[in-house]
């Protein structure tokens, strides 16, 4: 969402939101995204979600409108699953077949997280496909922008920065061998489990001229649990990624040098 939304172009070819404007959307939808009535509270612990996504739907409407991924600024892509055919899919704004598919439905696509939103239903190419949460494809989808860089621009440098959301360090001294235990766990098991990997796969596979920075950081101080849009926890994110931006400057500046002193000659 924050991806697309940074891509996006108004009326006039510009850029239709900052940096600023998307924070004032998090903070001001999250709590309405993310709001659980008591019926779902406890229907959602046997079956279903556990929020509807009537909120999340109206939010990607107000966000992008009718907007297609033809309209926006940059080539963009973004991973999905489909249940239907057990298979990845990779929305890509260059493809033909992706082009004029509205952008709220690829970003519905890509934040149907299970147990969290219902799978999302989308017709591509003629096909019905049900797409879940992209973070269960690839929650650093580093490789695959590298990968897609080097078909769409194969001769010049690429610089990649990879910005992380955290790690939550999450408390396992008393593991307990049950469902109900795993159950609240493992989908942030599972999405975190693969980050050092890519990140060590990244490292190794960055061709001789390329660049490739990693930004990320520990969780100190938000819950774990990434629907939890309460007043404290959002200004607890806020202090995380405060930290995590102090931490990483050097390495943020570093960055900027390279590209600007390979593009002009300078710094």
């Amino acid at each position: 969402m924050i991806g697309a939304a940074l891509c996006i172009k108004d009326h006039n070819g510009e850029h239709k939101y900052n940096t600023s404007d998307i924070l004032d959307i998090l903070l001001n939808t999250s709590e309405r995204i993310f709001n659980q009535s008591m019926i779902n509270k406890v229907i959602s612990v046997v079956v279903g979600p556990m929020y509807s996504d009537k909120n999340l739907n109206a939010v990607l409407k107000e966000v992008f409108g009718d907007a297609t991924m033809n309209d926006l600024m940059v080539n963009f892509i973004v991973p999905s699953y489909n249940l239907y055919s057990n298979q990845t899919v990779m929305f890509r704004s260059w493809v033909k077949k992706y082009q004029n598919i509205k952008i709220r439905d690829v970003a519905r696509a890509a934040v149907a997280a299970p147990t969290y939103f219902t799978p999302y239903e989308l017709v591509i190419d003629n096909k019905k496909e049900l797409l879940i949460d992209s973070s269960l494809v690839s929650n650093n989808p580093i490789i695959e922008a590298y990968a897609a860089a080097q078909v769409l621009y194969p001769s010049d440098t690429i610089y990649c920065l990879s910005i992380g959301c955290g790690t939550v360090n999450m408390d396992f001294s008393h593991v307990q061998n049950s469902l109900l235990y795993w159950g609240s766990k493992i989908i942030f098991v599972i999405i975190d489990a693969g980050l050092d990997a890519v990140d060590y796969k990244m490292e190794r596979l960055v061709k001789e001229g390329d660049k490739y920075f990693r930004m990320s950081g520990d969780v100190k101080y938000a819950t774990h649990d990434f629907s939890d849009a309460t007043p404290m926890n959002i200004k607890n994110v806020q202090k995380d990624a405060k930290k995590i931006l102090a931490d990483n400057l050097d390495k943020i500046d570093e960055f900027c040098k390279i590209v600007l002193r390979d593009k002009d000659g300078e710094v």
